[in-house]
C-alpha cells in the first residue's frame, strides 16, 4: 500500500510532514503533531446500548497517510474503483476529568497538555485539520503543552509531491 508523508492545509495553510518522513535535523522542524476531530460513540463499550456520538477534538502525531485503492466490487457495493486516504496517527492523551466526566479539551479554548500517548489509530484523512505546536514543561513530571492557533476554516487538502522542493522519499 503506498504511503505519503506530507499534506497541506488548503488556501495557503500549514504543511504537515508525517513523522515517517526523513528529516534533516539541521533545517527541518517537527511538523508532525496535528489537531484532528472524530465522532466518538460514548457507549462503544456497552454492547446493548444505542450509539450516542460526540464530536471530539484530539491531538496527536501523524506518522503517514496510507493510500488504499479499492477496485470495483459488488461485495463492497462499489460501482467503480475508489481511493481512500487514511491517516496513521498516535493520539496524545489530553483527556481530563471535570465533575466526574471525562472531557477532551480544545486547545483553541483553554490550556491543554499531555504526558502520555494512546494506541495508534487509522482515521480518514478528512479528520486531520491543522499542524499544532508543542512546548515541553515540568521538572518532576514532564508534560507537553499543545499550542493550537487554528481558525474555524481549517481543512486538509493534498499537494502533488513535485510541488515541494524539499520532498523526501519514503523507504
Amino acid at each position: 500500500m503506498p504511503k505519503w508523508c506530507k499534506v497541506r492545509v488548503k488556501n495557503g495553510g500549514d504543511a504537515i510532514r508525517g513523522s515517517d518522513a526523513k528529516l534533516n535535523p539541521d533545517k527541518d522542524r517537527d511538523s508532525s503533531f496535528i489537531r484532528f476531530t472524530q465522532l466518538v460513540d460514548l457507549n462503544a463499550r456497552y454492547r446493548n446500548m444505542p450509539s450516542t456520538f460526540e464530536r471530539r477534538v484530539q491531538y496527536g502525531q501523524l506518522h503517514s497517510v496510507l493510500v488504499c485503492e479499492l477496485p470495483k466490487s459488488n461485495l463492497l457495493r462499489l460501482q467503480e474503483s475508489k481511493v481512500f486516504l487514511l491517516a496513521h496517527i498516535t493520539p496524545c492523551d489530553t483527556s481530563i476529568r471535570r465533575g466526574g466526566t471525562e472531557i477532551w479539551p480544545d486547545a483553541t479554548q483553554e490550556v491543554v497538555s499531555y504526558k502520555d500517548t494512546l494506541t495508534s489509530i487509522i482515521v480518514d484523512i478528512s479528520a486531520v485539520e491543522v499542524v499544532v505546536g508543542r512546548v515541553k514543561y515540568g521538572i518532576a513530571e514532564k508534560r507537553w503543552g499543545i499550542i493550537d492557533r487554528s481558525g474555524e476554516g481549517a481543512r486538509t487538502t493534498f499537494v502533488d509531491q513535485d510541488g515541494w522542493e524539499d520532498d523526501y522519499d519514503l523507504q
